[in-house]
């Protein structure tokens, strides 16, 4: 059974930080968190290998790679401090070229799967992650007006969440992580940070991201165009060394108890061999507590009538008798 003190303790970290939801947070035991939303991934330009800013091109004009991305990601507590995750994102790319055909691929994307271990929760919170990316079909043999929708790559990949509330209002995280790609892809270190503020019903926080390859191209050749088919020229689907690092922010709105907006904005601001970009998205995120125990019994004495009573009368006259 829970403990009434644990979950008040946990209302309150809820309705006054939550900041940490995101990055340290795991759900209440028996809460089952779904988000449903939407995002706009738009990149007409690409960090080339050595960094510089380069016009993506396609039959030699100015293009623009977007993408619309639709998704379901649902994350379950099912035992005190444990939690499991899984993302299905929809997913419809297109590279947006003036006099050509245009480059299009839709269909579901990569698969994320992951678990979440909450093994300290004061006022700072450390929760470890591990998870997978597992791609749907093979990124070979392509023709060349096709866009894919991932890497193709098996990702497994692990991270560790630190969060710090400083009062009420304010807070602090920080996520680094590695992970370990298959195929030609290099390994690469993440980061994740992002400082928070609330006022209820309304917080925001600034977000920080990073991602670094850990080896890099054995080719020095500059180049400033993805040559892989299926990539329409862009960093943004097959690059085998990204690296980038992103600034943004994230606007939340509580709905109800149970239910709240976010809307979150990121550009990139360096890199190389990865898109320029811009990335907009609007998600509503629902808590749904399915535990649900059974309804106290009530228990009721019954008492058994032994004997038919005597009239008050007769009672009287057996005792003068």
């Amino acid at each position: 059974m829970r403990s009434n003190k644990l979950h008040c303790f946990l209302i309150f970290i809820f309705s006054s930080a939550y900041c940490f939801a995101d990055y340290a947070w795991i759900p209440d035991y028996h809460h089952l968190n779904l988000k449903f939303g939407g995002e706009y991934f738009t990149s007409s330009d690409n960090y080339a290998s050595d960094g510089t800013k380069s016009v993506l091109l396609v039959a030699g004009q100015p293009s623009a790679f977007n993408e619309y991305r639709f998704g379901l990601e649902g994350e379950y507590s099912f035992a005190k401090d444990w939690s499991g995750l899984l993302k299905i994102p929809f997913v419809s790319n297109l590279i947006d070229s003036p006099g050509a055909t245009p480059f299009s691929g839709s269909g579901l994307g990569d698969l994320t799967a992951g678990l979440k271990w909450n093994f300290l929760r004061t006022r700072l919170l450390l929760t470890g992650e591990l998870y997978t990316n597992l791609p749907l079909y093979s990124t070979s043999d392509l023709s060349v007006d096709q866009l894919v929708l991932g890497d193709g790559s098996i990702d497994l990949g692990g991270k560790i969440h630190l969060g710090y509330r400083f009062n009420r209002q304010f807070a602090f995280g920080i996520s680094p992580g590695l992970v370990a790609r298959s195929l030609n892809y290099s390994s690469a270190f993440t980061l994740t940070a992002f400082a928070g503020a609330t006022w209820n019903p309304i917080y925001l926080r600034f977000i920080l991201e990073n991602f670094s390859s850990l080896s890099s191209d054995p080719n020095p050749v500059p180049t400033e165009l993805n040559s892989a088919t299926g990539s329409g020229g862009s960093f943004a689907r097959l690059s085998y060394h990204p690296n980038v690092f992103s600034l943004g922010g994230k606007f939340g709105y509580f709905a109800g108890p149970k239910y709240r907006i976010e809307g979150t904005v990121m550009w990139s601001a360096m890199g190389s061999y990865s898109p320029t970009f811009f990335r907009g998205g609007l998600a509503l995120v629902a808590d749904f507590d399915l535990y649900n125990p059974d309804p106290p019994k009530t228990t009721i004495k019954e008492i058994p009538f032994e004997t038919e009573q005597k009239p008050f009368e007769e009672k009287s006259e057996d005792l003068e008798d």
